[in-house]
């Protein structure tokens, strides 16, 4: 739950910071949402917190999937086809 909460905020932040309009693959724009610099520059240090946090769970996640192939459990062969 962590995970797809820390999600959210990554992308959330990630919008509320641009200081510029957003442009997605030339088919239109997103117009920036804030216009206080001071505003977006504390969604810009959010967002980094918060993708720096994503890092470290990613990271979490991928060493209990380790730990539990390690000790018999087999939970990557129960994801495959």
């Amino acid at each position: 739950m962590l995970l797809y909460i820390n999600i959210a905020v990554v992308l959330i932040t990630g919008v509320l910071m641009m200081d510029r309009d957003i442009n997605v693959f030339n088919l239109f724009s997103i117009p920036h949402l804030i216009e206080s610099e001071l505003i977006t520059d504390l969604f810009f240090v959010k967002h980094i917190i918060s993708c720096t946090t994503l890092a470290g769970l990613v990271l979490l996640h991928i060493l209990a999937v380790v730990k539990h192939e390690l000790f018999g459990n087999r939970v990557l062969r129960r994801m495959s086809w």
